[in-house]
């Protein structure tokens, strides 16, 4: 068989047990974190308009829209959510995708729509975090990159919502034939609109879901769209890495998830945490927080992912406005934020708050200088190869079968070196950020459940108890009993 057909086999017949309960405790801090971040949406007023667009095209008691509590058809909620997910990059990641505002936000729809319990979300969900993860990789040498791997939403929702179809592996197959009949492609300047780039994940969930839908009620599609030489993978590089889309039920990559505990882009994250510390380690000698007029300089070594995003994202950066955007692809203007409002936290990325601090934040943030260092470059493999896993030999092979990601590392080394004005140093240095794959996991465990409970909408006592049901879903019978609990009222 080929891939198309592969994925669709596996996806439509795994079930819980079936999957590793290391696995199912990664996926329940992946549902706190995604959760978290849809309840920061809040502050975006991007995730608010997707919501009243979403609410516009239809009413219905179907699917809960997570930063209101409302209910409406489930591909709206789905649209509605992701949106909300995706606003400040807050999200989650695996080797190599942004994997659960698809995974996360249709899996509980549908859960809604058909009554799943707790067992079939997290196995749905499991499904789309490894057959996103695997797609995207497949094109890691291809036009795009990160949250641009837009296409691995197409293939999630479509798998999802087979499974919740109840499609066998033939008509799941057709399904994601007729999910990729026209694949995204997204455009570098739409990805950094700003508001544009919520359709990456939001659209293309929804474009995968449909094609189930008709595949359910007899529409037929490719069976081989993926691999064929005319198909999926060739159109977007003759060079692709097809063979990674194998491995299933064996290679898990969901080993890989990393959960973000500030919102940005993964590169800048090893870069906030050194900063984070030097701030602590300021206050503990001071008596009294680091301002932006303790700032002499900052000095920044970093990998080629984090420097060639400072520059990069400099180019798109909007001359009316701080857009949060533009804070979440830059260490300086993330720093000049920290310096400015004492967190990095998503309330502060509103445009009411950039707006009237937009001149405090560009000032803090030109004392920031961030550079290349090709040492750094060198660390981050290091950090998986200290623990038996080498990702250059995985790319070397011909299959994943056999291959375990227990070992890997998301590293994004970066060191940084704050001169204060009156004369002091300060330097810190972390390898892989807060909460990555392969950092001690109770310290994930408690950071995720953080993130959930410090961005919950609702009162804390709420947020505790939905995270309680959350960290529990496995005994959860069907899921329509818990969602609203996970709304702020």
């Amino acid at each position: 068989m080929g891939a198309t057909r592969d994925i669709a086999e596996w996806s439509s017949s795994i079930s819980y047990s079936d999957i590793p309960e290391r696995i199912h405790a990664k996926t329940k801090a992946q549902i706190l974190s995604v959760l978290g971040a849809i309840h920061a949406g809040r502050h975006s007023e991007g995730a608010r308009s997707a919501h009243e667009v979403a609410r516009s095209w239809g009413t219905g008691d179907e699917s809960t829209v997570f930063l209101t509590g409302e209910r409406l058809p489930h591909l709206n909620a789905i649209f509605a959510n992701a949106c909300a997910s995706v606003s400040f990059d807050f999200d989650d990641y695996v080797f190599a995708g942004h994997t659960g505002h698809s995974a996360v936000c249709a899996a509980l729809a549908y859960g809604e729509l058909e009554g799943g319990s707790g067992r079939d979300i997290l196995s749905a969900i499991t499904v789309g975090n490894e057959v996103g993860g695997r797609l995207g990789a497949s094109l890691l040498f291809g036009p795009h990159n990160g949250q641009m791997w837009s296409y691995i939403h197409v293939l999630e929702g479509v798998c999802i919502a087979s499974r919740f179809a109840g499609l066998d592996a033939g008509r799941t197959a057709n399904a994601i034939g007729i999910a990729f009949t026209q694949p995204p492609y997204p455009l570098m300047p739409a990805f950094m609109g700003p508001d544009s780039k919520l359709l990456i994940p939001a659209s293309t969930t929804v474009d995968g879901c449909r094609a189930a839908e008709l595949a359910a009620r007899g529409w037929t599609g490719s069976q081989s769209i993926l691999e064929d030489h005319q198909g999926f993978l060739r159109r977007f590089n003759e060079s692709n890495l097809g063979w990674i889309l194998s491995g299933f039920g064996d290679a898990w990559l969901s080993d890989t998830l990393t959960y973000k505990v500030v919102p940005g882009c993964a590169y800048i994250d090893t870069a906030v945490d050194a900063f984070a510390e030097i701030v602590r380690r300021f206050e503990a000698d001071a008596g009294r927080p680091l301002g932006p007029d303790d700032v002499a300089e900052v000095d920044v070594r970093c990998g080629v992912f984090t420097s060639g995003m400072e520059s990069f994202s400099g180019m798109y950066r909007s001359p009316e406005r701080l857009e949060p955007i533009s804070i979440n692809f830059s260490v300086a203007l993330s720093f000049g934020l920290m310096l400015v409002a004492g967190d990095l936290a998503p309330r502060y990325l509103s445009h009411k708050y950039l707006d009237a601090n937009r001149e405090a934040i560009e000032t803090a943030a030109a004392k920031v200088h961030v550079a290349h260092d090709a040492e750094i470059d060198g660390r981050a493999g290091k950090a998986s190869e200290s623990k038996g896993f080498s990702l250059a030999s995985v790319l070397s092979g011909r299959s994943l079968d056999g291959v375990s990601f227990e070992g890997y590392v998301m590293a994004f080394p970066a060191e940084v070196t704050l001169r204060t004005t009156d004369g002091r140093n300060y330097t810190a240095a972390q390898e892989a950020p807060l909460g990555a794959a392969g950092r001690p996991w109770d310290e994930t465990e408690r950071l995720v459940r953080d993130k959930f409970v410090s961005n919950f909408a609702g009162d804390a006592a709420r947020a505790t108890e939905a995270a309680a049901v959350i960290e529990h879903l496995e005994d959860v019978g069907d899921i329509r009993e818990v969602t609203a609990l996970l709304t702020a009222s």
